[in-house]
């Protein structure tokens, strides 16, 4: 009888605080591969999209912000020092502050000193990371980037999904 009632309450337990396996989710991480390579491919620049599983399983309630944490310190990651992939997040050049999804669209603060690293792919390689990792979660279509208070891209649908910076 007493295993029976503790049985039960372990059950309340999880139940109460998410831990049952229907609320853990593993999260995918979008990382730019170069042209050649499985992927999604990406109109008029050589890189193909792959996504990185984290070998790590959350809660479902900080499995966006988890997801965005791992993407800004992907390369930081031993798993990826010396591997081929296109490295538009610089170490340290951006720290994550919060996100909050409004309307199916994940807003994603970001702070420091450099967001873009320069020439038109590179900039679409760091704009698809952030689109595909976070619409890989329920509820989330699109993306807006916020660095510094300043919105740096909004995100669409497919691949023409950021506002074009270029021809403004």
């Amino acid at each position: 009888m007493r295993a029976w009632l503790l049985a039960i309450a372990l059950v309340v337990l999880a139940l109460v605080f998410g831990m049952t396996k229907s609320a853990v989710q593993k999260i995918r991480v979008a990382v730019i591969k170069p042209a050649g390579d499985v992927g999604i491919a990406l109109e008029q620049c050589p890189g193909v999209v792959a996504f990185h599983e984290s070998p790590a399983a959350f809660p479902e309630g900080d499995a966006l912000r988890a997801a965005l944490a791992e993407l800004l310190g992907l390369y930081r990651n031993p798993l990826f020092q010396g591997m081929n992939f296109v490295r538009p997040i610089e170490d340290g050049a951006l720290d994550f502050e919060k996100v909050r999804v409004t309307d199916g669209v994940a807003n994603v603060y970001l702070v420091g000193d450099r967001l873009w690293a320069g020439n038109y792919c590179e900039d679409r390689y760091l704009e698809a990371q952030f689109y595909f990792t976070v619409t890989q979660f329920p509820g989330v279509n699109g993306v807006k980037v916020y660095v510094n208070g300043d919105l740096m891209g909004e995100g669409k649908s497919g691949w023409r999904y950021f506002t074009d910076r270029y021809n403004e």
